[in-house]
């Protein structure tokens, strides 16, 4: 994995700031405090670098087409493990 900025790195790494990396759709997230929610961000807290566009819409379009529409829930087993990882958009060249 690639980062922006050492600090990036540092903290994605130490865990010690509320900020996650989900690779498998590529996003960058606060998490938000007392909920189970993330506010995604678009820049790099720390140099002001743009982040790449995250790939939900994409990842969730991909399920789709391969009939498993809800991921998170009755079709999670069902999902190849590619999905789980940023393989499926390595592959993919997104």
């Amino acid at each position: 994995m690639n980062y922006c900025c050492d600090e990036l790195k540092k903290h994605l790494e130490s865990q010690e700031v509320a900020i996650s990396y989900r690779d498998f759709i590529r996003e960058y997230s606060i998490d938000v405090r007392h909920k189970t929610s993330v506010q995604t961000i678009k820049f790099c807290p720390w140099c002001g670098c743009r982040f790449p566009d995250d790939l939900l819409q994409k990842w969730i379009e991909e399920l789709d087409s391969l009939r498993l529409f809800d991921p998170f829930g009755e079709d999670r087993t069902k999902v190849p493990s590619e999905f789980w990882s940023e393989n499926w958009w390595i592959k993919r060249k997104l």
